[in-house]
C-alpha cells in the first residue's frame, strides 16, 4: 500500500484513473454512445452538433467518430450516389425499444466540396 493512502484512498485513485469514462473525457457530463437512450437522445443529438457544429473538416469527424468508437461506413464523392456521397453513416444500436420494436439512432454527417460538415441529420430506426 502507499504510505499515507487509506483504503479510501486508493479506491478513489483507482477509480480515477482506472476508469474508462474519465480517460475518455465522460467527467464532463458527457453521454457516450454506449449510454444513448431514447430518453436522452435529444441531449445527446445536441451534444453531437455542437462537438461537429457546421465547417468542421472530414479528417476532425473521422477522428471524432473513432475516438468515441462509433462505428461508421464512409461513401466518397465519387460513389456514384451523389446526394448522399462525400458523408459519413453511423448507428448506435439497441438505444430502447417501443412496442417490443429496438431502437436505434441513424446519423448521418454530410460534407461539402471542401470536405467540411454541411449537416448532420439523425434519424430512428425501429426494428
Amino acid at each position: 500500500m502507499l504510505p499515507g493512502l487509506g483504503c479510501a484512498g486508493l479506491l478513489a485513485l483507482w477509480l480515477a484513473l482506472g476508469s474508462d469514462e474519465v480517460q475518455k473525457g465522460n467527467a464532463d457530463g458527457r453521454i457516450l454512445p454506449r449510454e444513448v437512450t431514447l430518453e436522452n437522445l435529444d441531449a445527446f443529438e445536441k451534444q453531437l452538433l455542437r462537438d461537429l457544429p457546421v465547417g468542421t473538416t472530414k479528417q476532425d469527424v473521422e477522428t471524432y467518430l473513432k475516438r468515441w468508437e462509433i462505428s461508421y461506413t464512409y461513401l466518397p464523392p465519387d460513389s456514384g450516389w451523389l446526394e448522399y456521397s462525400n458523408s459519413f453513416y453511423a448507428t448506435l444500436d439497441n438505444i430502447g425499444s417501443r412496442n417490443f420494436l429496438r431502437a436505434s439512432l441513424s446519423i448521418s454527417i454530410v460534407h461539402d466540396e471542401e470536405d467540411k460538415v454541411r449537416a448532420i441529420w439523425f434519424s430512428v430506426k425501429y426494428k
